[in-house]
């Protein structure tokens, strides 16, 4: 878990890949927040929470599944990996939740595919996934919002030359920052034009 200075108030969790999105989000995130910290996907949430001190924003990424058919599928193993990711995001939330709830105005931001996902091939377990993902977020954003919690999905398109990680980030700043308490349950998808859907 790494830590990046920011100038203002409160710090960041941000849970995925150390990848150039990631390392983009942190960037961004860090313009508004007090530290950035990072979580690699198997890494401990409630060691993340406690070292977060003053966190106010959470940024989860949930991954696309590896495809295939559904009826050559081992039904375990496709319950397996869509319960492993739901359980991850929640795990984090939940963990997340007392500070957030004493930040004041706390936000989750969860990255994710939407209804996307159900657009490719082969992707029963991707589509299962992020749709559950979808009314996650948005059935959070109903219970936490009485707190003063935002939750909300920012959505990448599955073909990834469609936005940059830059734009991406931004977006998650627009809901993550001091100007985004109003928006919540909603998913802000990222894109250039093409198909566009809520």
């Amino acid at each position: 878990m790494a830590a990046t200075p920011g100038t203002t108030q409160g710090s960041a969790l941000v849970a995925g890949p150390d990848d150039e999105l990631g390392r983009a989000l942190a960037q961004r995130l860090g313009a508004d927040c007090a530290a950035v910290h990072t979580l690699a996907e198997d890494g401990d949430a409630a060691a993340a929470v406690a070292g977060a001190q003053g966190l106010r924003v959470l940024v989860v990424r949930v991954g696309l599944l590896p495809g295939g058919r559904f009826l050559d599928a081992d039904p375990g193993a496709w319950f397996t990996a869509v319960d492993g990711e739901l359980l991850r995001l929640h795990g984090l939330v939940r963990a997340a939740l007392p500070a957030l709830r004493s930040a004041g105005e706390g936000r989750v931001v969860v990255l994710g595919a939407g209804w996307d996902a159900a657009d490719l091939l082969h992707s029963t377990a991707a589509g299962a996934l992020h749709g559950a993902v979808v009314a996650y977020v948005k059935t959070l954003a109903r219970e936490l919002g009485k707190q003063g919690i935002s939750a909300n999905e920012v959505v990448i398109p599955p073909d990834a030359r469609a936005v940059g990680v830059e734009d991406v980030a931004a977006a998650v700043a627009l809901v993550a920052g001091p100007h985004g308490g109003a928006v919540t349950g909603q998913l802000l998808r990222c894109g250039r034009g093409g198909d566009l859907r809520p």
